[in-house]
């Protein structure tokens, strides 16, 4: 069973990197939403299996990035 990662990072290069990563992944897999702000992704929750999240969006900083999404789903694991 495919997994669904959320991934909230605003630069490009590292995003295609973490996707390339785990497009190989031989561990198991996955299937990737790429979204560039912390708006974006809590709009995008419903049937989410993992966060990957950057703490430094243009939209949110630090710990108020996670705060944001672990209130918004507290279910759901989340990776920083």
């Amino acid at each position: 069973m495919s997994k669904r990662i959320l991934l909230i990072q605003n630069d490009a290069p590292s995003a295609k990197a973490i996707l390339e990563a785990l497009d190989h992944s031989s561990d198991a897999s996955f299937q990737v939403e790429w979204v560039r702000r912390c708006s974006d992704g809590l709009e995008r929750l419903e049937g989410i299996d993992a966060i990957l999240a950057d703490l430094y969006l243009p939209d949110s900083r630090g710990i108020e990035t996670f705060n944001r999404l672990f209130h918004a789903a507290p279910r759901i694991r989340s990776w920083y």
